[in-house]
């Protein structure tokens, strides 16, 4: 009867801890979806809220005015918001911000030369070749704003140009490129 007694106790208390263990673990896992690494609250924000926050961090920057035109991939802390300057809205750029302002990088600077580029390609197309789309990338941007250079096509070349001849450039670490395709084919890209 003892023997029977006691292995009724031990399976209540076996089956009681398994509850307190499933109601703790459950209780962590809670906690940490609603805290997780970094301020809870930043993971909250919405798009408009983070539209604001790129707006100001780029005022900030280039003392001009954005439009956001889109925000995407909210992770964590960070985000990336797609802009083009209120004066231009040609020109088209990515960046990607802290949630609390601090900015990580951004395309600005570049995506005024390659604009630049497109209008010198499409000059040289036009009339030539129907519907066509052109893209490019530029490095050393950074480095010709560093130096107060102004940022134009023009300049751009001739910065980059006399930084090889100081041999303060390798060619390896540098590039530009164009890529021109026809409209229909674009999506292939």
């Amino acid at each position: 009867m003892n023997d029977n007694r006691n292995g009724i106790v031990k399976q209540y208390i076996i089956k009681r801890n398994k509850k307190t263990a499933l109601f703790i673990l459950a209780f962590i896992c809670l906690i940490t979806l609603l805290t997780g690494c970094g301020k809870w609250t930043q993971r909250f924000y919405s798009d408009k809220h983070l539209a604001k926050i790129a707006q100001k961090t780029l005022y900030e920057k280039y003392n001009e005015d954005f439009e956001v035109r889109n925000i995407y991939q909210q992770v964590w802390t960070e985000f990336y918001a797609v802009c083009s300057p209120v004066k231009d809205d040609t020109v088209v750029f990515e960046a990607r911000l802290f949630k609390d302002g601090r900015l990580i990088y951004d395309y600005y600077l570049e995506e005024i030369i390659v604009d630049e580029i497109r209008d010198e390609v499409s000059k040289c197309l036009d009339g030539l070749w129907g519907d066509y789309y052109i893209d490019g990338i530029v490095s050393h941007i950074s480095n010709m704003k560093e130096q107060n250079k102004e940022i134009s096509l023009k300049s751009y070349v001739e910065f980059t140009y006399d930084m090889a001849q100081k041999g303060l450039y390798n060619y390896r670490n540098t590039y530009s490129s164009v890529i021109i395709c026809d409209a229909l084919s674009c999506d292939r890209l």
